[in-house]
């Protein structure tokens, strides 16, 4: 597998120095007009719910660094293992979050400007539950698991890490995010049809995925659909009354 990370290194750089230029130029484009527009708490907003990602995103990593090292952690079996076979996705595992994901953010951008401060809130409080959850939740990974990236070149998985900056922690089973972010993207674009199916089909190849390579159990799988949709469900009346302060 080692040789495809090879050659979709040069090719990963250069999409995201496409997309991630696009998003940027995208969304001040985007705040310009909302402020002539006689909305300056919007850059407000921004700066707001994206300081409360930054909190839940160091909120979740570091319950998932104490869940890490719990000795509680035990094993347990699963349905799901005997059905789908063990395999090493380690590929799709890494093509669906480095590059999907930020192809729906910026589409998001595009589609719906006025609600990238609900989105950024959505995320944190999808961060912020999933810590929650990760942290009284005490299930140890299977023995058996596949790393992922383990196959990646080490000048690539160098990159990797320090772009991502986490680790991979192996026992924030309790739910699936891999499976749970998808998801809640397609409940953002569930008014446009095409990319709301694709990010629901997204979420399902993800869920297989994480089985396959034993990262997760089937209950953190159809837990994430359930607790995303109630995430999703919660943000919108949270950020409805969190708008009202601000205008206060």
């Amino acid at each position: 597998m080692q040789e495809y990370f090879i050659i979709l290194a040069p090719l990963l750089i250069f999409y995201y120095k496409i997309i991630m230029t696009t998003i940027i130029q995208a969304f001040f484009a985007n705040l310009k007009v909302e402020i002539i527009n006689n909305k300056k708490d919007f850059f407000f907003k921004i700066i707001f719910t994206s300081f409360i990602l930054s909190f839940a995103i160091w909120w979740q990593n570091t319950l998932s660094m104490f869940t890490d090292i719990s000795a509680l952690n035990i094993p347990v079996g699963d349905i799901l293992f005997v059905i789908i076979p063990k395999y090493d996705l380690s590929l799709i595992y890494f093509l669906g979050m480095w590059i999907l994901f930020p192809l729906g953010i910026g589409y998001a951008i595009y589609k719906i400007p006025e609600k990238i401060p609900f989105v950024i809130f959505s995320f944190a409080l999808f961060f912020f539950i999933r810590g929650i959850c990760i942290s009284s939740t005490y299930i140890g990974i299977p023995p058996d698991h596949i790393t992922p990236y383990l196959n990646i070149p080490s000048f690539f998985n160098l990159h990797l890490n320090i772009f991502s900056l986490v680790q991979f922690f192996r026992n924030d089973l309790f739910f699936s995010g891999h499976t749970g972010i998808p998801f809640l993207i397609s409940l953002f674009f569930w008014d446009f049809k095409i990319f709301r199916n694709i990010f629901i089909i997204i979420s399902i190849v993800m869920a297989v995925t994480v089985i396959s390579m034993r990262i997760h159990y089937s209950i953190d799988i159809i837990g994430a659909y359930f607790i995303t949709y109630g995430i999703f469900k919660t943000s919108v009346v949270a950020y409805a009354k969190i708008e009202k302060i601000l205008k206060v």
